[in-house]
């Protein structure tokens, strides 16, 4: 139960960060388009910089987590497949 317990909270982070970073990655392309930026928007500029800064280990952890879990499916599978191929189902062969 905690197990699928913290896979819904790697969920609800992922959904939020889906959310949230694509407005602000644009917002930060767009300021480091500007020739010059005023001192508003230097600062504004700072802080969705040091955001994402901040959000890069939950990305990694999420990164790794659903990564392994891909992996581990994806094995699951092969050997599932195998087995009835073994068993001569033409279908897995």
């Amino acid at each position: 139960m905690d197990d699928n317990l913290d896979k819904e909270k790697l969920r609800e982070v992922t959904e939020r960060l889906n959310e949230l970073l694509p407005p602000i990655l644009e917002k930060i392309k767009d300021y480091a388009a500007l020739a010059n930026r005023t001192t508003d928007e230097e600062k504004e500029f700072s802080e969705l910089v040091a955001i994402v800064a901040q959000s890069l280990p939950v990305i990694e952890t999420l990164k790794d987590y659903f990564g392994s879990e891909i992996n581990k499916q994806a094995t699951a599978f092969y050997y599932h497949v195998k087995e009835k191929a073994a068993k001569g189902d033409q279908r897995s062969q």
